[in-house]
């Protein structure tokens, strides 16, 4: 019999509620820096998740 083994993930998931928060700063943070004709990047896990999956990592609690 095969014995299944469940891993805990290396970092505990952002709750979904959460993920849309950061999604909706985010974009509210993009309008503004645009309309003020201010220079800005993402960074760090931000730039990660938007380059690997366009959007934020499931396990990341904050934006760079």
């Amino acid at each position: 019999v095969a014995t299944r083994l469940l891993l805990a993930p290396a970092y505990p998931r952002t709750p979904l509620e959460d993920q849309a928060t950061l999604r909706v700063v985010a974009s509210h943070l993009r309008a503004a820096m645009d309309r003020h004709g201010v220079r800005w990047w993402l960074d760090y896990g931000t730039l990660l998740g938007a380059w690997r999956i366009g959007e934020c990592l499931p396990y990341d609690h904050d934006l760079d």
